[in-house]
């Protein structure tokens, strides 16, 4: 068992393999596709496949609570999830995607290339992953 990140970066621990909707697909599709492949987030991205924010199964949640199941058929591009995307370089200690986690209290950071694009994705699992166990176990 590893009991820090000390000298991991992020590329170390980020899944590279991120599942993605368009601003076309409706919240409903974004939740079906979570629940068929297993996982917490999605990544929204644009045309040219950079992200527009992120999606986590806390956003279903909501909706559930508000009883308002009519935003399920609504497109993602006219209820958009939270518009806040948390970014970090693939090149960047891995604590430093725990450190933006912690200050902006979200579960997941999203790994940018040097164009904006989308290169992975970190969340609490992956680390979790990387600290306890030596090697990284897929959703």
């Amino acid at each position: 068992m590893k009991t820090d990140l000390n000298g991991l970066k992020v590329k170390d621990v980020m899944t590279k393999n991120v599942f993605t909707v368009s601003l076309n697909h409706t919240w409903q599709d974004a939740a079906r596709k979570m629940s068929a492949k297993n996982i917490h987030h999605l990544v929204v991205v644009d045309e040219e496949h950079h992200p527009i924010s992120v999606m986590s199964v806390s956003d279903f949640l909501k909706i559930a609570l508000s009883n308002n199941q009519s935003l399920l058929h609504k497109k993602l591009e006219d209820v958009k999830p939270h518009d806040r995307l948390i970014s970090i370089n693939s090149d960047a200690p891995a604590s430093d995607a725990v450190n933006e986690m912690n200050i902006h209290l979200v579960e997941s950071v999203v790994v940018l290339d040097e164009m904006g694009r989308l290169e992975g994705i970190v969340t609490s699992k992956d680390l979790m992953n990387a600290i306890f166990f030596d090697e990284k176990f897929d959703d």
